[in-house]
């Protein structure tokens, strides 16, 4: 990413002998020569940078965790809070090169605490993997993963509500089995503790004699359903006798330490971690708790804790998965098979060619960058996996290849370069159906490249975080394509690639695996989340402002107003100074034992602000399912943003839409470049809140409402793209040039604007500004009102500037005013509709040609541009017609997908395309004594316009055939 900034107090011309060059073309009449690229004058600041660096945007999450979230709904399977954990599991594991942080609210009064400071996903969390002791906890998370037998008959009780432990209420004998999935143990390990934890479906009293054992097998299978299933399974030699005490309805109990029995089954030589295990309970007396079928968020819980530092060297076996994802616009490039050429930023990502004919066939090559799989491991599934961004049928066939070098390195675009890369052999063939006409937005995986993965990874020089790529091209007779994603068009759809692999973490090359990343440490705290109490949203607010600008710790001291066991005080990460008390009997294992309701942190704590960078942009995402209920943070509100009033001033919503407006509006670190704000996303769970919606406007983000898990991992994926996208960027500026006397410089100079977003539809602009002296006598870039248009600190527009051309103020904001703003369908100096060229002709003749004939016009009536033109396949139907006429009134300016949102689809589309790439050029005309200006600016949807000097206003667009 270049990061320069253009300097407001020195005012050139970049590349001063091309500028030159290009205007002499234009004065000879060479009009073309406006397609030139000015890579190098390009500045674009987007919400992430260069992967290698780290720097990515920041997004903590602020969750709802009030008793209201253990509600069902009419339609909906589970909880609000169980579907809010499976969206946030979805998010977590497809989310790449963002940094992500964990809040929660904490009851009435009790504003909130961080739960996980906002991280890189992806960042190793042990350094050295130095991870000393580890605890982890897993819960029964399916039907057929609790379940009883009776002994007498064998019968087996899948779908059950109740889990009779030792007998039932007929006082018959019963086994009873859990089984909790995908345990990171890694085998070997000493562990330390282990309970399991049950929550009472029903009161049990008197006395109970309960025997404790483990399957004795290397990964658990779902527990069968046929008679006597659990008579037949193996047991471990470790059992624990457990005489519970009496259970009283809806609390929960722990059995003894049943490490023993864990131990026995990590030690096995077919353990490795990420299987099964599961346990069998028998005895005498009864206890009732909860099954999964009855409430998934009481299900039965393991709590392990074991010694990362006690693996043997022939030990340690884990299973792993890595994620990769296109991470820059050359890593999805491509290469045209007739003629070589190296197309990178596309806004598709089309396999295996252009269109469906055989000389748009290609070569698509898919770079990932930095893939955690350490050397030696081994293999278990590899997939890439696409986003679909356009339907379509029709069978085709490709060949997957991964190139067979260390570290992939960067995109060379030299012709035929991907072509010529080194291959693995023996591809993959991936058959796609005629039927596989997957709808826009469904997700398809390759078949399974394992194999070209464990071969680059078997590379002596291959080494944890490297780069992979892999070559795909067309095979077979048939001419059809399917259209995906691509990095340029929408950023968190673009190509994912997914391995999973196992290792041994006390070998050589298990030294290079990532023991833990920030990603399954989150996972581990959703897991975790448990809701009770109130709403307080304003001060939940407050403590997550206080967190990101590095204030004191508050609400976040303690757990909750009331010191309930299922709040939490602040991660100990997420600030310094301080001292935690707690009582010893609290442990990691089980954060929400009763022992922990009073742990507090004493002293003074202060928030590390994750704000560390020019380039990173900063959300906030508040979720609920309610209105506040509390607020006891209005006074602190208002000494924060320094203000002595809000509105409304009292009640539980005051001065929330004023943190909003003030975080959106205030740069929060002046001492790094650029405006440092917060942006405020919010989500309506399960209901539509105005007081959300309002702190989402005030926060300059977007409200949403969701009420299933789809819905919310929808919203979550929506967000995500946004904070890709960027307010502001521009192109190296254009200054006027007095062609009659190359020593003197008129006094205006033009910007060609864009803003950079995860979908293809940039928007950009032109603007016209003034260079002139300010009060000091230095030379600035100066606005309408002759004051300074660019801030000297950060190099950007300031907002209150005002551009020529323009109504009203304009500042940053790409789309308002400048020549896009003036966009008519009247056309210009009163003509009946705006002009709109093209050429339709193969060769010019030698007189020219007159654009302003019919023959050129760009419009539905000009029979020249016909279906075939437009390259719509299919024929003359009344589909086509449909679309054809569609596209050439979209293409000259009218609203038909109604974007300004004012109802009408007849109206003008006041909208230019991005200029990136696309310098302003100047050309005065002598017109008898005087001189008219005209600015010419091409733009990336195809067109060159050409803008009066005076008012802005477009004489005319051309676009080539």
């Amino acid at each position: 990413m270049n990061k320069s900034r253009f300097n407001p107090d020195t005012v050139q011309l970049p590349r001063r002998t091309t500028v030159a060059s290009m205007m002499l073309g234009l004065l000879v009449g060479t009009v073309t020569t406006f397609s030139s690229v000015y890579a190098d004058d390009t500045e674009v600041f987007f919400g992430q940078l260069d992967p290698d660096m780290n720097v990515f945007p920041n997004v903590l999450f602020v969750l709802d965790t009030s008793g209201s979230m253990n509600s069902g709904d009419s339609g909906y399977s589970g909880t609000r809070l169980e579907r809010m954990k499976s969206a946030l599991n979805t998010i977590l594991d497809n989310s790449s090169n963002v940094n992500v942080g964990l809040m929660r609210f904490n009851g009435y009064y009790g504003g909130g605490a961080v739960l996980y400071p906002v991280t890189g996903i992806d960042q190793p969390i042990c350094p050295n993997n130095d991870c000393g002791s580890i605890s982890l906890s897993a819960q029964v998370s399916q039907d057929n993963d609790d379940m009883e037998q009776y002994v007498s008959s064998g019968q087996m009780t899948p779908g059950g509500t109740r889990l009779s432990l030792g007998e039932d209420d007929d006082d018959n004998p019963q086994l009873t089995s859990f089984r909790f999935q995908n345990l990171d143990i890694p085998s070997g390990v000493t562990i330390t503790s282990a309970t399991l934890e049950f929550t009472a479906e029903a009161t049990r009293t008197g006395s109970a004699d309960l025997v404790l054992s483990g399957q004795d097998v290397g990964d658990a299978p779902t527990i069968g359903t046929t008679d006597h299933y659990l008579t037949g399974q193996p047991r471990t030699t470790a059992v624990v006798n457990w005489q519970p005490d009496d259970w009283y309805i809806g609390n929960t109990y722990e059995s003894p330490d049943v490490s023993a029995i864990v131990q026995e089954v990590t030690d096995r030589a077919d353990w490795c971690g990420g299987q099964s295990m599961a346990f069998i309970v028998e005895g005498t007396g009864t206890r009732a708790a909860y099954t999964y079928n009855k409430s998934p968020s009481r299900a039965p819980i393991l709590r392990i804790t074991y010694d990362s530092d006690s693996i043997p060297e022939d030990k340690g076996c884990t299973s792993k998965a890595a994620l990769a994802q296109i991470g820059s616009s050359s890593d999805d490039a491509y290469e045209k098979v007739n003629n070589g050429k190296i197309i990178p930023n596309s806004n598709e990502l089309k396999l295996p060619q252009t269109s469906n004919k055989t000389s748009r066939r290609i070569v698509t090559r898919l770079r990932f960058q930095g893939l955690s799989v350490p050397p030696g491991a081994t293999i278990e599934s590899a997939s890439i996996e696409f986003e679909v961004d356009e339907q379509r049928d029709g069978a085709l066939q490709i060949l997957i290849e991964a190139e067979n070098v260390d570290s992939a390195p960067e995109l060379v675009a030299n012709n035929y370069w991907i072509s010529n890369r080194p291959v693995v052999s023996s591809p993959v063939l991936w058959n796609i159906a005629d039927s596989d006409d997957w709808p826009v937005n469904t997700k398809v995986s390759t078949p399974d490249i394992a194999s070209h993965v464990q071969t680059i990874v078997n590379r002596s020089g291959w080494e944890t975080n490297n780069d992979i790529a892999f070559v795909l091209r067309h095979t077979g007779s048939n001419n059809n394509r399917r259209v995906f994603d691509s990095y340029d068009g929408e950023q968190p759809a673009a190509a994912k690639l997914r391995v999973t692999y196992r290792t041994k973490l006390g070998a050589s090359g298990g030294a290079q695996a990532n023991f833990k990343t920030a990603r399954e440490d989150m996972k581990k705290v959703v897991s975790e989340l448990s809701a009770t109490g109130g709403t307080p949203i304003v001060a939940a607010y407050y403590e997550a402002v206080q967190y990101m600008l590095g204030g004191p710790v508050d609400y976040g001291t303690k757990r909750g107003y009331y010191t309930h066991q299922y709040h939490r005080v602040s991660h100990p990460a997420s600030y310094t100074g301080g001292s935690v008390s707690v009582d010893s009997r609290c442990t990691a294992a089980n954060p929400e034992s009763s022992y922990c309701k009073n742990e507090q942190i004493n002293g003074t704590a202060t928030y590390i602000s994750p704000l560390a960078d020019s380039c990173q942009t900063n959300h906030l995402v508040f979720l609920s399912d309610g209105v506040p209920t509390s607020n006891t943070a209005i006074s602190r509100v208002k000494e924060l943003i320094d203000e002595t009033s809000c509105s409304p001033d009292s009640g539980n919503e005051a001065c929330g839409r004023e943190l909003a407006s003030w975080l959106e509006q205030t740069d929060h670190n002046e001492n790094i470049s650029r405006k440092q704000n917060i942006n405020t996303y919010t989500i309506g769970f399960n209901i539509n809140s105005s007081f959300l919606a309002d702190l989402a406007t005030a926060g300059g983000g977007s409200y949403y409402d969701a009420a299933s898990s789809e819905e919310l991992v929808a919203v979550f994926q929506n967000i995500l793209g946004d904070v890709l996208a960027v307010d502001t960027s521009f192109v190296a500026p254009g200054a006027t040039v007095n062609q009659f006397n190359r020593l003197t410089h008129r006094n205006d100079i033009y910007f060609a604007l864009f803003k950079p977003d995860q979908r293809p539809g940039w928007a950009g602009n032109l603007k016209r500004y003034h260079v002139g002296a300010n009060s000091s006598g230095n030379v600035v870039i100066q606005d309408k009102n002759g004051k300074p248009a660019v801030d000297a600190k950060t190099g950007f527009f300031n907002e209150t500037a005002k551009s020529w051309w323009t109504a009203g103020i304009d500042g940053s904001a790409v789309e308002a005013g400048g020549a896009a703003s003036n966009i008519s369908l009247a056309g210009p100096g009163g003509s009946g509709s705006r002009r709109v060229f093209t050429w339709m002709g193969t060769s010019i003749p030698s007189g020219g040609v007159d654009l302003t004939a019919a023959a050129q016009k760009l419009h539905e009536d000009n029979i020249a541009i016909d279906i075939d033109a437009l390259g719509l396949g299919g024929g003359l139907t009344l589909a086509n017609i449909e679309r054809r006429n569609e596209l050439l009134q979209w293409t000259r300016g009218i609203d038909l997908k109604d974007e300004d949102l004012d109802g009408s689809i007849s109206d003008a589309r006041t909208h230019m395309g991005d200029p990136m790439h696309a310098q302003p050029a100047i050309l005065n005309y002598a017109d008898g004594g005087s001189t008219k200006t005209t600015i010419f600016v091409a733009t990336n949807e195809g067109l060159l316009h050409a803008v009066e000097h005076e008012n802005g206003t477009e004489l005319y667009a051309y676009m080539p055939k």
